[in-house]
């Protein structure tokens, strides 16, 4: 009866290293949320060294948590991934996450579905390269690159979109993904990288010529 007794007592705030605000949580995973949320790296460290064993639980988080929660347990899933742990069981969440939760939610949600090799959501990561939330974009950006030569086709239509951050970044990715995996990018694609980089590095140079000659206009 534990587990499906509600709690709904005031917590502690994100910074004292609870979910935020009264919740739904039973209080097994309540206790978990506190333990993701803790200032203590150890407990936090504990949690995912457990594992399998914890990954329903923390599955449970993602679905029920705050967005501070969800963050937390997003972070412990990354580190899990780097221990080896195979979280595949959680990607429904995370597809669901990167799509509507908050810039951190939906970076370290990003991460993981890049870490995971989720081809699946390549469009829509792909769509993160021109999120106003940096941290969105940042993570998008890397995810993609870890999904390397699967992300081309996303990467080729970011290039020639309306978003200037996500044209340059998607320069950048196949580039770097041209680098890594000889071949895989169209050569008539990189030969337009190649010319969009140069007219770019013109149009600065122009800029700062000009601004100098506006300069020294103003001086004189």
């Amino acid at each position: 009866m534990a587990l499906k007794t509600h709690v709904g007592v005031p917590t502690l705030g994100p910074g004292e290293g609870s979910f935020g605000k009264p919740g739904l949580m039973s209080a097994p995973l309540l206790e978990l949320a506190q333990k993701l949320g803790s200032r203590s790296k150890s407990e936090r460290e504990y949690v995912a060294s457990r594992g399998k064993e914890v990954l329903p639980d923390i599955i449970m988080v993602l679905r029920m948590g705050t967005n501070y929660n969800r963050a937390c347990a997003l972070a412990c899933l990354i580190k899990m991934a780097k221990n080896g742990t195979n979280c595949r069981e959680a990607l429904p969440e995370l597809r669901g996450l990167f799509k509507s939760g908050d810039g951190y939610v939906k970076g370290y949600s990003a991460n993981l579905l890049g870490r995971m090799e989720d081809k699946e959501s390549i469009p829509e990561i792909a769509k993160g390269l021109a999120d106003m939330d940096h941290v969105v974009r940042l993570y998008s950006s890397a995810a993609l690159e870890a999904l390397g030569p699967a992300s081309i086709g996303a990467l080729v239509k970011a290039r020639g979109g309306r978003n200037e951050f996500a044209r340059r970044e998607a320069r950048g990715i196949l580039a770097r993904i041209s680098n890594s995996h000889p071949g895989s990018v169209p050569g008539e694609v990189l030969a337009a990288i190649g010319r969009e980089t140069a007219e770019e590095i013109v149009r600065k140079t122009h800029g700062i010529v000009r601004l100098k000659q506006l300069d020294a206009e103003a001086i004189s």
